[in-house]
């Protein structure tokens, strides 16, 4: 009589499957999201053009419109600032590169920086703005001209007298930033009816008495969002210096990465 072979399934423990299971659905899920991923597709670098412009000036602060002009304005943001934000001397960048982007006209810098002249020396290209940049020190300023000019648009000036720069035009933005620190309240009240907007660098300082000059400008923002402060001052233009507190307070509501502030060694 042939021997009947009997084959039984063994049946795995539970445990096993619990084990094999840990490794299977994570595989899984990895490949789902990778495959999704592959698909997405990523915006378009941001064409800055008259007509964009134009438009983006029109939709800000219509909630119809809020979120074009909010990623508009980040990616001007991530092309032009630095990130994570200066805490010190490009801590201006914000509601000064705002403050363009919401004006027309020439430019001045009074004072020139390894953090504003760059950043304003690209914008003036981009918007085709003529800017000029003005400092009292020849060394200093003999880097940037000799690195960052351009023969129509951005032009340099070392100054003796700084009662006789700027008296040619209007003046769209003035950024003040120069030195010495005694100098500034001069040239704010100078300037107070010959521009649209001042940016007031190192404004939490009452070494520079901006106070003295501030009943020149019924109309003021400040940016606090960074250790240094910013002020944005117009003597005609309320509507102006809402829009620019509208755009620089974007940040405060992204919280737009900050530099890790350096602590002061201590005795």
């Amino acid at each position: 009589m042939a021997r009947v072979h009997r084959f039984e399934t063994k049946k795995l423990p539970l445990r096993n499957i619990s084990r094999c299971g840990i490794f299977i659905i994570p595989c899984i899920i990895l490949i789902w999201i990778y495959s999704r991923s592959t698909s997405v597709s990523f915006p378009t670098p941001l064409k800055i053009t008259p007509e964009l412009i134009a438009s983006f000036r029109q939709k800000i602060k219509n909630s119809q419109y809020a979120e074009e002009t909010e990623t508009i304005w980040h990616q001007i943001i991530e092309r032009y600032v630095p990130i994570p934000l200066d805490h010190s001397d490009g801590s201006h960048a914000i509601p000064l590169l705002a403050s363009i982007l919401l004006t027309n006209g020439s430019i001045l810098e009074l004072g020139c920086g390894h953090a504003s002249t760059p950043m304003l020396h690209n914008v003036s290209i981009t918007f085709q703005r003529y800017l000029l940049s003005v400092d009292s020190d020849k060394n200093w300023i003999s880097p940037f001209s000799s690195k960052m000019s351009h023969a129509s648009l951005h032009q340099y000036e070392h100054v003796t007298d700084w009662n006789t720069i700027g008296n040619d035009r209007q003046w769209s933005v003035v950024f003040v930033d120069n030195a010495p620190e005694t100098r500034r309240i001069h040239d704010i009240i100078k300037y107070s009816y010959r521009s649209q907007v001042i940016i007031l660098h190192d404004s939490e300082s009452a070494g520079y008495m901006y106070e003295k000059a501030a009943p020149f400008f019924p109309y003021k923002y400040q940016y606090q969002y960074l250790k240094t402060y910013t002020d944005v001052w117009s003597t005609t233009n309320a509507d102006l210096i809402a829009k620019i507190r509208h755009l620089s307070e974007l940040t405060v509501q992204w919280q737009l990465l900050r530099a890790i502030e350096k602590k002061k060694n201590t005795i």
